[in-house]
C-alpha cells in the first residue's frame, strides 16, 4: 500500500511530477528561497554559521549551493551535504545518517531543523549547515517546494527533445528577413540533430511570426509561450514590443538568449531572462558622439539631435545628450522629425547632426542638397533609409553610420560553419546580416547548453549567460555577459558613406 506523504497527497505528489513546472504558488515562492536565499515578498533571510552563529545574507549560501539544484547533494571541499528530496527525507522508518539514526521528517521537523539545525530526532546536524532565520510564511513556502524538489523541470524539457521558441520580425517590410533567418536556424537546428542532439536531446524549434500591431502581437506572444511549452528564445526579434515582451518573459521566466531590439531594456538591475546580442540606438548614438568627437578633434559649434518625444525615443535622446554634454558640446537642440519632414527646420550653422528617428535621413540629405551645407550626419545603421552608395561624393563623406556587427567580425570558422549549413540553400545569400546574427545567437544558445549538461534548467542557463566573456561566435564582435551586463557586445563599427566597404573605426561608450 502506498502512503500518502507528509502535507501532501499521493495523487498531488504524483501531479507535480507529471506537470513539472506546474508549481503552486506556495511551491514557486519556495523555489526562489531554495535557488537564491532570496523572498519573493522581499522579507529579509539570514543564515547563522559555525559555532560563533556568524550571520550572513541567505543568499550568500542557498541552499542550492550545497544540495544542488536537484536536492540530492553535492559533495565539496571535504563536506557531503544530504540528499534532501523528499522521498529520503520522509523513509518510513530510521535511517542512517552521519553513522546515527534519525526519524522520518514531517513539515513540523523539517521546519525545527531549518531553522534550528537539528535532524528528525533532535541530533544537532554538521557545523557547515546553516540555521536559517526567516518568516513563518516563507518557511512554509520553502518546505511546500521541498516536497517536489528534484521532480520539478522546467517547460520545455523532455527525455529526448528540448523545445526552443523563435520570434521572429513582424512587419510586411520584413517577409524576406523571416524567410532567411528561419532557415538558417533551421539548418542549425538539423546539423545538431544530425550529431545527436545536445546530450540525447534533439532540438524542436518553434516559430512565431507576430502581428505588427503591439497589443496583438504581446497577446500572440503569450498564446505562443503557452501553446508550444517553450524552455527558452533565440534569435528573437522584439523590435517595436520591446517594453511589453520584456515584461512578458519576466512574468512567464523564460530565458531570451540573442534577443534583437532598438531599445533594450536596460534598467539596473538588467531584466535578468533577455540577453540581447546587440547594442540599442541609445548605445549607438553615445558611440557616434564618440567618434565624432574624435574625427573633429574638437566640440562642434552646434549639435541637432533629431529624436521623436515617445518615452522610448526620449530615453535614446537623453543618452546621447548626456553623451555630448559629457563631452563638452555646450549648444545642443532638439528636433522633432515631423518639422524636418515638412521642411520647416533648417540647420543654421555648421556642426553635427544626430539622426535618431527612422525614415527621416533621407529628407535630411534632401535639405542639406539644397541648402549646400557643410554638416556631419551621424545615424545609426538601422535608421537607414535611402542607399548611401548613390549619394555624391561630398555627402557621402560627411555621412558616418553605426553599425552594431559587419563583415570584418567574421573568423574562418563562422563563415565556413554558415557555408556548411546553407550550401545549397535558396536563402544561403540573402539578408545575410540577419542571418549571420540569428546564427550567432544559436551558436551561444549551443555552447550554453553543452556546459549546462544534461540536467538543465532556466536558472542554470542564465548563470551560465552571466558567465560568459569574450565569446567568438564568428560571426559577430565577441560576446560578453554579466549578472549588471546583459548585453553581449555594446560597442560598435562607425563607417563613413564613402567608405562602407571597409571595417571602420570600433568604438565602445
Amino acid at each position: 500500500m502506498i502512503r500518502a506523504s507528509h502535507g501532501l497527497s499521493f495523487a498531488t505528489f504524483c501531479l507535480c511530477i507529471l506537470l513539472g513546472a506546474q508549481l503552486t504558488p506556495e511551491q514557486h515562492r519556495g523555489k526562489q528561497i531554495f535557488l537564491t536565499g532570496t523572498s519573493v515578498r522581499g522579507d529579509e533571510i539570514t543564515a547563522r554559521i559555525g559555532a560563533d552563529n556568524s550571520s550572513v545574507p541567505a543568499a550568500v549560501l542557498p541552499c542550492a549551493s550545497c544540495h544542488g539544484r536537484d536536492g540530492r547533494g553535492r559533495p565539496e571541499g571535504g563536506v557531503a551535504p544530504s540528499n534532501i528530496t523528499w522521498d529520503v527525507l520522509t523513509k518510513p522508518y530510521a535511517v542512517t545518517s552521519a553513522g546515527r539514526q534519525r526519524a522520518p521528517y514531517t513539515d513540523a521537523l523539517l521546519k525545527k531543523t531549518i531553522v534550528m539545525g537539528m535532524d528528525s530526532s533532535g541530533n544537532p546536524l554538521q557545523t557547515a549547515m546553516p540555521r536559517f532565520q526567516l518568516k513563518i510564511t516563507d518557511l512554509s513556502d520553502l518546505v511546500a517546494y521541498l516536497h517536489v524538489l528534484g521532480t520539478d523541470t522546467d517547460p520545455g524539457i523532455g527525455d529526448s527533445e528540448l523545445r526552443l521558441g523563435v520570434v521572429l520580425a513582424a512587419g510586411n517590410q520584413f517577409t524576406g528577413t523571416r524567410a532567411a533567418v528561419r532557415s538558417v536556424l533551421e539548418a542549425w537546428q538539423r546539423d545538431v540533430n544530425d550529431r545527436g542532439g545536445i546530450f540525447g536531446r534533439k532540438l524542436a524549434l518553434r516559430f512565431l511570426e507576430p502581428p505588427e500591431n503591439v497589443a496583438a502581437r504581446t497577446a500572440a506572444f503569450l498564446e505562443f509561450i503557452e501553446r508550444e511549452d517553450i524552455f527558452a528564445m533565440l534569435a528573437s526579434n522584439l523590435a517595436g514590443a520591446e517594453r511589453e515582451s520584456a515584461e512578458l518573459v519576466s512574468e512567464r521566466e523564460i530565458p531570451v538568449v540573442g534577443a534583437l531590439a532598438l531599445y533594450p531594456q536596460t534598467a539596473s538591475p538588467p531584466n535578468r531572462y533577455i540577453f540581447y546580442l546587440q547594442p540599442g540606438l541609445a548605445e549607438q548614438a553615445q558611440t557616434l558622439a564618440i567618434f565624432a568627437n574624435q574625427y573633429l578633434g574638437h566640440a562642434p559649434s552646434h549639435v541637432t539631435i533629431i529624436a521623436e518625444s515617445d518615452p522610448q525615443s526620449a530615453s535614446v535622446m537623453t543618452a546621447a545628450k548626456a553623451e555630448c554634454d559629457k563631452l563638452g558640446w555646450k549648444s545642443v537642440e532638439i528636433v522633432n522629425p515631423g518639422a524636418v519632414a515638412a521642411g520647416h527646420w533648417r540647420q543654421t550653422e555648421t556642426g553635427v547632426v544626430l539622426v535618431l528617428a527612422p525614415g527621416i535621413l533621407s529628407k535630411v540629405v534632401e535639405l542639406d542638397a539644397r541648402l549646400q551645407q557643410k554638416t556631419q550626419y551621424l545615424v545609426p545603421a538601422s535608421l537607414v533609409n535611402l542607399d548611401l552608395s548613390a549619394l555624391p561624393e561630398e555627402v557621402r563623406s560627411r555621412i558616418s553610420v553605426a553599425y552594431p556587427a559587419l563583415p570584418s567580425d567574421e573568423t574562418s570558422d563562422g563563415t565556413a560553419y554558415f557555408r556548411k549549413l546553407m550550401a545549397g540553400n535558396s536563402n544561403a545569400n540573402r539578408h545575410l546580416a540577419a542571418q549571420w546574427t540569428a546564427l550567432a545567437s544559436a551558436r551561444l544558445l549551443t555552447y550554453v547548453l553543452e556546459k549546462a549538461g544534461r540536467d538543465l534548467s532556466r536558472e542554470q542557463l542564465i548563470e551560465i549567460l552571466e558567465g560568459i566573456y569574450q565569446f567568438p561566435t564568428g560571426l559577430s564582435p565577441a560576446l560578453s555577459f554579466g549578472p549588471n551586463r546583459h548585453i553581449g557586445s555594446t560597442g560598435a563599427h562607425i563607417v563613413q558613406a564613402n567608405h562602407l566597404d571597409q571595417p571602420g573605426k570600433w568604438i565602445e561608450p
